[in-house]
């Protein structure tokens, strides 16, 4: 679990760079924060992709292109080694959810017998696709 605490594991949750939107020449819309989703939706989809982290192997199709160029197979496999042995955490609570451009992050408590407390951020994009996900045991965020 140390090694949770000291990486963050983060994928694309932009699209396009800040920098880069702002250098745009030609006025782009942002894009809209995804939509407002059921927040029992949302948990259960933490929990499924948290799941198919510890199994090693993830839907692909959750995830936007971005997300999946980040989350190589290698970076699954070594997320599937930390989190394998915390089994299933309960309960999964709602602690924070912020809009950042696109992306709405939710950022949920897991309580674990064996690990302790762990936190599983997931961002959507504005289609309800995985944008990027975080699994960290440091809560100072």
């Amino acid at each position: 679990m140390s090694r949770i605490a000291s990486s963050l594991i983060a994928l694309a949750f932009f699209a396009t760079p800040v920098a880069a939107r702002a250098q745009s020449a030609s006025p782009v819309p942002s894009p809209t924060a995804a939509p407002t989703a059921d927040p029992e939706q949302v948990r259960q989809l933490a929990i499924n992709i948290f799941h198919q982290v510890q199994n090693g192997h993830i839907q692909r199709s959750l995830f936007t292109d971005g997300a999946n160029a980040s989350l190589s197979d290698e970076t699954v496999r070594e997320l599937q080694q930390e989190l394998a042995s915390i089994g299933d955490p309960i309960p999964w609570l709602l602690n924070a959810k912020s809009i950042d451009g696109g992306i709405t992050v939710y950022t949920f408590l897991l309580r674990t017998d064996t690990a302790g407390n762990l936190d599983e951020m997931i961002a959507l994009d504005s289609n309800g696709k995985v944008a990027g996900i975080n699994f960290s045991s440091d809560h100072s965020h």
